[in-house]
């Protein structure tokens, strides 16, 4: 599934690479996430635009869906919401007991977790405490990412090349923080060595790994 600036969404077959079908958006705002899950045999497709207009688009799984198959033929339900923008990434975390989570983050805009299904927020993140000077941390997440099948554990990454840990059990502060380099990271992942670990990226192309650890005494993992 390939999102383009133009609105569309097209989807392909990943054995042959053939186009399936294409999902018109009616916009061209750019998305800042895409998501795809299925429930009770009909595909769900998640969109958020940079201004936080998200967009769920719901049709019938059918075999028979090709690249001929017409907007109206997959006779698409679409539901919508907002969250705070910007955003400037947009992830979604299935849990175990099928509930979906969705999250955002940006610039000025401390990550925020929604339950999909209530489209209410179940989290919002608040800033780290002032500095030594007394000065407001800057805020410009660029990346984040799910920790836990539960979803209740996230990290991200900064323009500011900083890792921040969730946990959504313990505070609406992050947990730790860490800083590395001098570049802005732009992609943050889980490892997989270790459910404990993260790799991250900045802007040069150099990666780092953080593996979060026991804080103040609070075992996280």
């Amino acid at each position: 599934m390939v999102a383009y600036n133009d609105g569309n969404i097209e989807t392909y077959y990943p054995s042959t690479g053939d186009k399936r079908f294409t999902i018109h958006l009616g916009h061209t705002n750019p998305l800042k996430g895409l998501f795809s899950y299925n429930t009770d045999n009909k595909r769900n497709v998640i969109t958020c635009t940079d201004k936080g207009h998200v967009e769920i688009h719901s049709f019938e799984l059918n075999e028979q869906n090709n690249e001929s198959t017409t907007q109206n033929e997959l006779k698409t339900m679409i539901t919508k919401f907002n969250v705070p923008g910007p955003v400037h990434v947009m992830k979604v975390h299935r849990t175990p007991d099928s509930n979906i989570r969705l999250a955002v983050a940006g610039k000025e805009n401390l990550l925020k977790v929604y339950d999909l299904q209530k489209q209410q927020p179940i989290f919002k993140a608040k800033n780290q405490k002032h500095d030594f000077l007394n000065l407001r941390p800057l805020v410009w997440d660029t990346d984040l990412v799910f920790l836990d099948q539960a979803g209740q554990m996230l990290a991200t990454c900064t323009a500011y090349h900083q890792i921040r840990f969730y946990d959504m059990r313990v505070g609406e502060r992050a947990v730790t923080q860490k800083s590395y380099g001098e570049y802005a990271f732009t992609k943050i992942c889980k490892s997989s060595l270790c459910e404990r670990e993260v790799i991250v990226g900045d802007v040069t192309g150099t990666l780092f790994r953080y593996r979060f650890e026991n804080v103040r005494k609070k075992q996280l993992f």
